[in-house]
């Protein structure tokens, strides 16, 4: 009896689709910050955002890591009563390969959202009322332009 519901039980676990980290609306991906982060991503983040560790440290705060990916990007958000500013939001990095610097420091409530456009990729970063549209595509530093606020 117990081996017939154990495999059931699989049988079940494999007919129900994998819970998904992100939310598809045309070209549109909305990343949603889902994972612990793995060891290397881990180690991306405390290489690239010693100066953050050390301030919540120095605090006696902890950091939550968050991390959202796809489709080759890692998103990494460092949460921290000690770094994080209620206006400002909290840092994130943006990595195309984690062995590399990021290709985006910035920061963010984890609103964001990458965007494909042709042959071009864009990260979307939303803080507050401020739209910023940052291109990501290849392994470069990122190019940011503010979005203009619709009138009306």
């Amino acid at each position: 009896m117990r081996g017939l519901l154990l495999t059931l039980m699989a049988a079940l676990a494999l007919t129900i689709p994998p819970a998904r980290a992100e939310t598809l609306e045309g070209n549109r991906i909305f990343v949603e910050f889902a994972y612990d982060p793995s060891t290397p991503e881990m180690e991306a983040a405390e290489k690239w955002a010693r100066p953050h560790f050390a301030k919540a440290k120095a605090a006696g705060r902890p950091i939550r890591v968050s991390v959202g990916r796809s489709r080759g990007t890692t998103l990494i958000s460092l949460e921290s009563v000690a770094i994080c500013d209620r206006v400002k939001a909290c840092p994130l990095l943006v990595f195309r390969d984690l062995t590399a610097r990021p290709i985006l420091e910035t920061t963010s409530f984890q609103n964001v959202l990458i965007e494909y456009r042709e042959q071009e990729i864009f990260l979307v970063v939303r803080l507050w009322e401020d739209v910023s549209e940052c291109r990501i595509t290849g392994m470069g530093r990122a190019k940011c332009r503010k979005v203009p606020k619709k009138s009306g």
